[in-house]
């Protein structure tokens, strides 16, 4: 407690600090973990695979890219070997994919014939611009009709068509699928620009479906890994966790990351009333009141009012 009581230290760094030794829930100090990761580079920290989901896109790539290789330095003819396949051609890895399709041999694999012409598919494939592409892309559809779901997604990575792919697992409730896709592909595209945009309408659509399976924690930490930090607030305060949208709030204000946007300034406010309320009732009423003339503006201001002539008839009786 000593420790925190440091003027010195951010108020980032005293929420991080707090919720460990405060014993708060495991989500409070991975909220906070993660917040210290994105939010101040100078502390120096590592993330363990749990934040695997949260990572930025170039370092969720490259874990995944790790993983792909190990599997591929351990494949025989099997199952794993067409999974390392299926996730190469998703991941844009047409060469590596091609090697692994011609490495088949006749006389021990079965799927030779059908691998030597996934090959020389893949190896025609040249992304954007090819005019073979509105054929792939109506085969791929069909195949998504038909059931075959992975194989129509496949041919729609092959020609660049990775925001359709997402939307495609994303009917189907692939969602975690869909997730890995774009933060591989979408969040590490060369068109940054339309790739972060496609990015962002995936994990709006990600998180929605969190919230609505009340898995609103996870969709908090996912966008926090990806920085969009009014997405954060807005669904810390739409799932009433208000004081920890408040002190994320002032975080973010100390770090000049608050976006100055009339969107920031109206949620900001709606926060601040909302903590003023709750340490109201929790009996700060000095805290509550000083929520109210310096955080939240005329409303603020209405609320204290309310608050005193509350305090005026509990006073009477």
């Amino acid at each position: 407690m000593k420790y925190l009581s440091n003027t010195k230290l951010s108020t980032l760094e005293r929420c991080r600090v707090a919720s460990k030794v405060c014993h708060a829930s495991q989500f409070e100090m991975d909220f906070w973990t993660l917040a210290s990761f994105v939010l101040d580079p100078s502390a120096q920290l590592s993330l363990d695979t749990r934040f695997d989901l949260t990572s930025d896109c170039a370092s969720y790539l490259r874990y995944q890219l790790e993983r792909l290789h190990l599997h591929e330095s351990k494949i025989g003819d099997g199952e794993l070997r067409r999974r390392v396949i299926d996730q190469m051609l998703c991941l844009g890895l047409k060469e590596e994919a091609v090697a692994l399709l011609l490495e088949s041999e006749s006389q021990t694999n079965p799927h030779h014939y059908e691998d030597s012409l996934r090959a020389c598919l893949v190896s025609s494939c040249q992304g954007q611009g090819n005019p073979n592409n509105t054929t792939i892309k109506l085969v791929a559809t069909n195949m998504i009709a038909e059931g075959k779901l992975w194989e129509g997604v496949e041919l729609l990575c092959l020609t660049d068509k990775v925001y359709d792919a997402c939307k495609y697992l994303q009917s189907d409730q692939h969602w975690d699928s869909s997730l890995w896709l774009a933060k591989c592909r979408l969040g590490n595209s060369s068109q940054i620009l339309h790739g972060k945009e496609e990015l962002a309408k995936v994990l709006a659509k990600y998180c929605d479906h969190c919230v609505n399976t009340h898995q609103a924690k996870r969709a908090i930490l996912v966008q926090l890994g990806q920085r969009d930090y009014v997405t954060v607030l807005d669904l810390l305060i739409n799932a009433k966790m208000i004081t920890l949208a408040a002190m994320f709030l002032q975080v973010l204000e100390e770090t000049k990351e608050m976006p100055d946007t009339s969107h920031g300034l109206v949620l900001s406010e709606e926060i601040s009333l909302a903590y003023a309320q709750r340490l109201y009732d929790s009996g700060n009423t000095k805290a509550s009141f000083y929520y109210c003339d310096n955080k939240a503006d005329e409303k603020g201001g209405m609320l204290k009012k309310e608050l005193e002539a509350l305090d005026a008839r509990n006073i009477e009786e």
